[in-house]
């Protein structure tokens, strides 16, 4: 069932309902309206023949003649009568054969008053005495026919009126339902249209402000961001592509050159030597692709534990110093605190250690090698502040954002060996870990790159 259909259906439950409770309502009250009213003028009718009893029997006249007692309004089937204390007819003004229960007489001599109702037929009795004492009991009994007449015309039209406005509710319904879901069709119909093609399509959003309004919106944010993460891995993509098939051309035109004619033992481990550095070339962006890959789009499976941070650039500064061995570095730590889980924070060692080693191998790649790379921590009880430190040519303002972007390259350090891919993932690694990456660069001076994690952080 559709929301349309749905709300149609609800809609129209609910004003049945009351309707139908409305209706009911209005035919019972009207129903006891006019027997209460008919029980009124029965009760005035028995009234105005007593009071003719009594003046006729206080004047000491003959008993008059009940074809001479006449009304502006006479009743269908109307009897009138006065009983003796003997149960016997001393008044009688009949329009058909009528003989009151004898139960019915008793009860009006004990309560003064009984009216009651059999079938169509309203009787009112009342009990009253004259001058001497002698108690009577009137009776006026007559069916509504006018009043019956009235009630089931009121519960004919409360029906018709009842049927026509349900059929009449929900096509509203449906109407209204139709008109109110005409944006959720065109945003179903723009949605479907929208694929890997053609990803910058966008809804119409309009002019309003209400929840449809901001559906879109939602909508529309939610298409920006898959725009811009498809447009990203086709970046990604076609850049690894690139990056990836220039040392695997370096490596086919080298073998293909060593094969062409015999060389010596010396040019043999020369070319192997030359493939196996590209080959690491290979590996290194490899590797960096797949962490900058795990840590942007699979961050739910990245396990955070309690690392010794301190411990952690120790190993990456011995692995530095393996790769590079002819590099000086200067540690300071600024903290004389010492609590032993100062060093301590939060965080995915793996992830943690490539993104430090990529600061300092850019500071060994882009300083020179007489000049030293200074490592600074400063811990507390808050975060954990690295700075690394080189005497390199430095970073032009300009291009301080740019350079985190994976597979940005200044041009003036294109001919240095690199792909782009280091500091986006450093970045992206700090990011995650709800960190702040700080690069301060003076050109031709050198950088200060900072990292700084807060000592809880995680996912």
């Amino acid at each position: 069932m559709n929301i349309k259909t749905k709300i149609s259906l609800q809609f129209t439950g609910l004003v049945t309902l009351l309707l139908a409770t409305f209706s009911i309502y209005v035919y019972l009250f009207s129903s006891e309206f006019r027997e209460e009213d008919y029980y009124r003028r029965l009760d005035a009718r028995a009234r105005s023949i007593v009071k003719v009893f009594l003046v006729s029997d206080s004047s000491q006249n003959l008993l008059i003649k009940p074809t001479r007692l006449n009304f502006l309004n006479t009743f269908t089937e109307e009897v009138l009568r006065i009983y003796n204390s003997n149960n016997e007819s001393v008044f009688i003004k009949d329009s058909i054969k009528f003989k009151a229960d004898i139960s019915f007489i008793d009860k009006v001599r004990q309560s003064g008053k009984y009216e009651v109702h059999n079938g169509l037929r309203q009787t009112v009795g009342i009990y009253f005495t004259d001058e001497t004492g002698t108690p009577f009991v009137a009776v006026a009994s007559a069916i509504d026919v006018y009043g019956y007449k009235k009630i089931t015309h009121l519960k004919q039209v409360l029906l018709f009126g009842f049927c026509f406005s349900v059929i009449s509710v929900f096509g509203l319904g449906w109407f209204f339902a139709s008109q109110a879901l005409k944006p959720v069709i065109k945003i179903t119909n723009t949605a479907e249209n929208i694929s890997g093609e053609n990803i910058n399509l966008r809804i119409q959003e309009g002019k309003s402000h209400d929840e449809l309004a901001r559906l879109t919106k939602t909508i529309n944010k939610l298409l920006d961001r898959l725009e811009y993460s498809i447009e990203n891995h086709k970046s990604f993509v076609a850049n690894a592509s690139h990056e990836m098939k220039t040392p695997l051309a370096v490596i086919k035109s080298e073998l293909q050159v060593c094969l062409m004619n015999s060389r010596t033992e010396q040019e043999y481990i020369k070319t192997l030597t030359s493939t196996l550095d590209e080959i690491n070339n290979i590996t290194r962006l490899i590797t960096n692709l797949l962490l900058l890959s795990q840590a942007t789009y699979e961050t739910s499976k990245i396990p955070f534990r309690t690392i010794p941070f301190d411990e952690l650039i120790y190993d990456v500064t011995k692995s530095f110093k393996d790769r590079y061995p002819e590099r000086k570095i200067e540690f300071k730590i600024s903290s004389h605190n010492e609590e032993d889980d100062l060093f301590n924070i939060n965080g995915n060692a793996e992830l943690l250690s490539k993104a430090c080693m990529n600061v300092l191998d850019n500071a060994a790649k882009y300083s020179p090698v007489d000049q030293p790379v200074t490592i600074e921590m400063n811990p507390d009880r808050e975060s954990m502040k690295l700075s690394i430190i080189d005497s390199g040519m430095g970073i032009e303002e300009d291009e301080i954002t740019k350079i985190l972007e994976p597979f940005y390259r200044s041009a003036k350090t294109r001919y240095i060996p690199g792909h782009g891919v280091g500091l986006a993932l450093v970045n992206t690694v700090v990011k995650l870990h709800k960190g702040k990456l700080i690069i301060k660069s003076i050109p031709k001076r050198g950088s200060v790159v900072t990292i700084s994690l807060p000592r809880n952080g995680e996912i």
